[in-house]
């Protein structure tokens, strides 16, 4: 230990222990194709800001993937170019 403060990241699992995504809400459907696969959107007072670009094969696997881009939203930071 060096004496410095545990830095501390957001992650899904803030979510879980009561923290809010406001203003952002996650919407996790059916991807069309492939059948059995999942998509997110995530929305700011109702218009998409993002959506995945590809289907996740599980609910959960892309409920976390658009839990961490809310995270990056939320934290301000854009890997776009």
């Amino acid at each position: 230990m060096t004496g410095e403060p545990p830095r501390t990241f957001l992650t899904s699992n803030c979510y879980i222990q009561g923290m809010t995504t406001y203003p952002y809400t996650l919407e996790v459907t059916p991807a069309i194709k492939p059948s059995g696969h999942f998509s997110f959107a995530i929305r700011r007072k109702g218009k998409m800001v993002q959506r995945s670009d590809r289907a996740y094969p599980g609910e959960d696997k892309a409920r976390e993937r658009g839990l961490n881009a809310i995270d990056k939203l939320l934290l301000g930071i854009d890997d776009r170019r």
